[in-house]
């Protein structure tokens, strides 16, 4: 599910693909890429050979003023056709005047059905601004609001949610890391699921950043999104789009698609082979869900444009919403980024088989839908150019541009490391007069001069243009790609190779192997003393091979290796909340529950609303009230389990001095974590073990009834809450098939 002018990832298995290129399997993620690995694959199509794309039903309008634009456009998209980098339809329409309806290539190649208007196509993360849509419907009715957090329709959320909303959700700011990029997603990939199983896969994971501090495009909030709308209004994802979107903007072309039932006119899906074009691989399409199941073709999108954009289905309030852009030019569902002084609002989607583009200029109107069968970068680039035909704009095709020679002792200038995205440096090379680059792990691809300081690559329609200070030094270089600019800073090469460890030391972390992870973390700080999210990768790490209550050397080492780091970090960034909380927590499963206790107040200092902190403040009190109460009842001759107060009213006395203030101060701070999450159960079943703490420590039997009333009370609570949240998981899984 993925994007292509606004470079969004799509829905497969790779976790990063060059944006220069299209990734075979399905697809790259470009400039929204997930900082966390660089996991790169180049295809080229030069030297495959092709027989010609066959050309299907046409919808052409060219009235007065568009014949040359509508010849050039042509021109474009054959330029993609020629090799069968793509097949597909496209469609451009000013407002309502349709430009261009054009089918191109095979539908399917095996039975040589020709592509046309009707063809439908999966839609890949195209679907995502349907999904965002539905959400601000939602909101609409009063059945939610964005600002809300996760938890509130969600109760069994694990605390690392606590602080995500919903809109962190549609924006990508969630800090959830998304599966897709998993190990385990290409096993999970061939299977039916539900909306319950998928959130199982990836709720547990830690998240890649706090929430809203940071962007990284994820699959996995945007499935999260569904399944909240499928609790929310106990119907299938599938039926809401269907009856809030699609029935009532006339798009009757469009659908949820299935591996099993017969849908007339769906194209067949493709990626390219080492002698031609190949049938894509599987996916169970209940898999991609609410961030990339939908099916359509480019004449209902071009519905779902007029309908959007045009009042007919959101509120001019939740419109603005949906399309203000909060980090990295992204909306909810939506790229939103000005070109050449325009608004461009869009999206692409990339999954198994397909690649597609949807761009809309709201200034005039203009409406580009560009969807392919074939695995690859080309919609994104073809919807690029198309669009700025539409706007008497000069476009060049690769074809079409000229090599000039540049003096070596320039070239040698541009020698030298780029960091174009977080954690994925661009490094240019020089072997006598070629000048060369690199992304990442993928190989070294060559560069020409057009000019002496833009160069173009023959792989891919992409352009790397140098930029240089005042003084003629080089302090940047800029990726032209897809109608997107990209500004790369150089910085040194030991960042560079620090970002490289880091993105292995990342996918070693996810594979459990924990001391290669380690390796690349401590060579990624050793490059980059400063790199702080290296150092708070090899932090966890460390902490990950701690065992709790396991008193050997090699263990207790491994803890203070995790809290050294952690305190490194802190040296860097006080009031860094991962590296505190972690302190924390490892404090706790050393049982050193005082130091533990101050680290969970200073985390509190920093968030206020971290209830897992004051959840933690009241198991510490309990621990420590119960370890005095049980040496006190082994004094008396009582066992743990006896009711009642202690006998002995002296011992009782000495034991309520020092057990009462602990007892009452982890009570309040369990009431804290409730008032902040109201169906916290694991709160309310301590609060029933410190209920029980106090009453044994009370003198009038009033007052001891009063407690186990309370602490009974509590019981009851933690039980009946815990009744509703399986039930609501029951609920969950057993709706309708999507």
């Amino acid at each position: 599910m993925a994007g292509a002018n606004q470079q969004v990832p799509q829905f497969v298995r790779h976790r990063v693909t060059h944006q220069l290129v299209g990734s075979r399997d399905g697809i790259e993620k470009r400039q929204f890429a997930n900082c966390a690995a660089v996991n790169v694959r180049h295809v080229t199509l030069q030297g495959m050979t092709f027989r010609c794309a066959r050309f299907a039903i046409v919808l052409l309008v060219a009235c007065r003023g568009w014949a040359q634009d509508v010849a050039r456009m042509e021109q474009v998209i054959q330029a993609y056709t020629a090799n069968q980098r793509f097949m597909g339809a496209v469609l451009v329409a000013k407002g309502t005047e349709v430009v261009l309806n054009k089918g191109y290539g095979s539908a399917n190649l095996e039975w040589d059905v020709p592509n046309s208007p009707t063809t439908k196509f999966r839609l890949g993360s195209i679907t995502k601004q349907f999904t965002a849509a539905s959400i601000l419907l939602l909101q609409e009715r009063g059945k939610l609001n964005v600002q809300d957090p996760v938890k509130k329709y969600m109760a069994d959320a694990p605390a690392a949610w606590d602080k995500i909303t919903i809109y962190n959700v549609l924006t990508h700011t969630s800090g959830i890391p998304s599966f897709t990029s998993f190990p385990e997603y290409a096993k999970w990939e061939p299977f039916a699921t539900t909306a319950a199983e998928e959130v199982a896969w990836f709720r547990d994971k830690p998240l890649d950043f706090a929430p809203g501090e940071k962007w990284s495009y994820s699959n996995s909030g945007y499935v999260l999104l569904g399944y909240l709308i499928e609790k929310i209004t106990g119907a299938s994802y599938e039926k809401f789009v269907r009856e809030n979107i699609f029935t009532p903007l006339g798009m009757k072309d469009s659908g949820y698609d299935s591996n099993s039932t017969v849908i007339g006119h769906r194209a067949a899906g493709y990626t390219a082979g080492k002698t031609g074009l190949e049938n894509a691989g599987f996916v169970n399409m209940t898999i991609p869900f609410s961030a990339g199941a939908l099916y359509s073709t480019t004449e209902d999108l071009l519905r779902w444009e007029q309908g959007l954009f045009g009042g007919k289905l959101l509120s001019a309030a939740s419109l603005k919403t949906m399309t203000t852009p909060f980090k990295n030019d992204y909306a909810c569902g939506l790229g939103v980024q000005t070109k050449n002084g325009r608004t461009a609002i869009e999206h692409g989607g990339g999954i198994e088989g397909f690649n597609t583009q949807l761009t809309y200029y709201p200034d005039d109107k203009l409406t580009v839908v560009v969807l392919g069968n074939v695995s690859g970068a080309a919609p994104g680039e073809i919807a690029a150019k198309l669009a700025a035909v539409a706007h008497g704009e000069a476009v060049k095709l690769p074809t079409e541009r000229k090599e000039v020679t540049v003096d070596p002792k320039v070239l040698a200038r541009y020698v030298g490391a780029y960091e174009l995205m977080a954690g994925a440096g661009m490094l240019i090379t020089l072997d006598g007069d070629q000048l060369s680059e690199k992304l990442g792990e993928q190989p070294t691809f060559p560069i020409f001069p057009e000019s002496e300081t833009m160069f173009f690559l023959k792989v891919v329609d992409a352009q790397i243009e140098f930029v240089k200070d005042a003084s003629g030094a080089v302090t940047a270089l800029v990726l032209h790609q897809g109608g997107r600019d990209q500004k790369a800073p150089r910085i040194s090469d030991k960042a560079v190779q620090a970002r490289s460890q880091v993105n292995k030391g990342v996918e070693a972390f996810k594979s459990a192997l924990y001391p290669a992870a380690v390796a690349h973390f401590t060579t990624a700080v050793e490059l980059d003393p400063n790199f702080i999210t290296a150092r708070l990768y090899l932090a966890t790490a460390y902490m990950q091979q701690y065992i709790p209550g396991a008193d050997s050397p090699d263990n207790q080492q491994m803890a203070k290796a995790a809290y050294d780091q952690f305190q490194e970090v802190l040296t860097r960034d006080p009031k860094n909340e991962l590296a505190v909380a972690s302190i924390a927590s490892l404090l706790f499963n050393e049982k050193k529950l005082d130091e533990s206790n101050e680290w969970y107040l200073r985390l509190i200092a920093l968030n206020p609303k971290n209830k897992e902190a004051y959840y933690t403040l009241g198991v510490i009190a309990w621990t420590k009230a119960w370890v005095v109460d049980g040496e006190a009842r082994t004094k008396l001759g009582m066992k743990p389990e006896d009711p009642g107060p202690l006998k002995d009213k002296k011992v009782r006395a000495e034991v309520a001095a020092k057990n009462g203030p602990i007892v009452d101060e982890g009570i309040k701070d369990l009431d804290k974590a409730l008032q902040i999450d109201p169906e916290y159960d694991d709160a309310m079943a301590y609060e029933n073990l410190l209920y029980r703490q106090k009453a044994d420590l009370e003198d009038s039997p009033e007052a001891y009834r009063a407690d186990i009333e309370a602490a009974d009370n509590f019981f009851a609570r933690t039980l009946e809450t815990r009744k509703v949240k399986a039930e609501r998981n029951a609920h969950s899984t057993t709706q309708e098939p999507r």
